[in-house]
This record gives C-alpha cells, structure tokens and sequence, in this order.
C-alpha cells in the first residue's frame, strides 16, 4: 500500500501518467500530492469524493483529468462544468498552464474547496464560479464563450452538451469524459447538434495499473466553424 505523503506515491503518479503518454516533472508530483493531502482532509467534513485511497486518487482523478489535454489547443480558454473535487479543470491547468480555467459547481462547499487548493497550489489561471449550467446561460453566460468545454461525471453527454452549446466559440470543442457509450444516448445527441457539428468521435483509453484498471472513453464534438 502506497501512502501519503511519500516518495513512492509521487514516483507512482509519474510512472501511471506516462502510461498515457503524459510527462510529469518532480515538481508536478509534489504539487499533485498537496492536492491529493488536501483532499483528504476535506474529505472528512464535506462529501467530495468517495475515492480515498492514495492509489485511486492518482489514477482515478489526477492521471484520468490530465487525458484530454491532448486534445485541447494552446492557450485555450477552458470551461469545467460540475467540477466538484476540480476535476479535470484543476490537474489541467496545473499541467498546462498556458490554458485558461474557469471551474463551474453550484455547491458552495465544494467551490470553496476549490478555492482552497488554488491557494495551496499557487495556481493563477484558473477561476471558480458558483453557478449551474442552466443558470450561467440565463445570467447573460452567452457573452462569454470558450475555446473548449470540458466535463468529466457531471450529467449524461446527450443532455449536457447541447445545453453548453451557446458557450463555445465556433470550431471549438467540446469533451465528455465517460466511461461506456450507450448507441441510443450517442444518437440521440447527433440529432440535437447535427446542425452544428463537424465531427464528432469517441476515443478509449484504460487507465491501467493492475486492479486500478478502467476502460474510459472521450467522446469529442468539434463545432462548425461559421
């Protein structure tokens, strides 16, 4: 058993990224790890994860939040909806600080959490907002766009993504982060946004390290460009 704080934890989160062909430095490990102690502590008074062990935490949030920054272009502006623990928003853009981060979470606990660990992590791109989906578009949300809209177990796709719609650039992106993909559900959202889709694709991937294994799948919906 791996435990926190220690050596073997972070070289452990080194090795499980590079599995997915993702470079951490020493110095992301130990920042991951103050975050991974953070949440920990949270933990025991506000429900945000009911993943504690210190293997699943690297695994299952921090190497599994940092898979799509494939596919999220430099410099973009990023949008994290239902961000809860802050994932992936905040592994994101503790990776790629060249992104833009506004986290989204209608639980004023958890995005005090947030706040806290940006803090901690001395992390200055990335901003928090209370708020639900819904709500962002009905305060006047649409004046401000993204480049890319992001979400990882926040609601089923077919219903979260076109409701995001308005808040993307034209020929941005938007990224589900799921485990299976139901045809019906996949259907479903093509007749919603085949207006307004170039592409849409689903990439699998496995988070894998013994037990830890898990299939996921990225689902990625690129708009039109006019």
């Amino acid at each position: 058993m791996i435990s926190l704080p220690s050596t073997s934890w972070r070289r452990f989160l080194i090795e499980e990224a590079s599995r997915q062909g993702l470079l951490l430095t020493l110095d992301h490990a130990s920042r991951f790890e103050a975050y991974a102690l953070e949440l920990l502590f949270w933990n025991r008074r506000i429900n945000i994860t009911a993943i504690t062990d210190p293997q699943k935490i690297a695994v299952r949030h921090f190497v599994d939040s940092l898979v799509p920054s494939a596919y999220i272009p430099e410099g973009a502006t990023l949008l994290d909806v239902g961000s809860g623990g802050g994932f992936p928003g905040i592994p994101l853009a503790l990776f790629r600080p060249d992104l833009r981060v506004t986290l989204l979470d209608a639980s004023r606990k958890r995005v005090n959490f947030q706040r806290t660990v940006l803090r901690k992590l001395g992390l200055e791109n990335v901003i928090c907002i209370e708020t639900k989906l819904e709500d962002l578009l009905q305060q006047g949300g649409d004046q401000k766009k993204f480049d890319v809209i992001i979400s990882r177990a926040f609601a089923a796709f077919d219903r979260w993504i076109p409701n995001a719609i308005p808040l993307v650039h034209p020929g941005g992106k938007l990224i589900a982060m799921i485990g299976s993909i139901e045809d019906s559900a996949l259907q479903r959202l093509n007749e919603a946004v085949r207006e307004v889709t170039a592409a849409i694709e689903c990439i699998p991937y496995r988070l894998c390290s013994d037990d830890l294994g898990e299939d996921r799948n990225l689902l990625l919906l690129s708009l039109k460009r006019t």
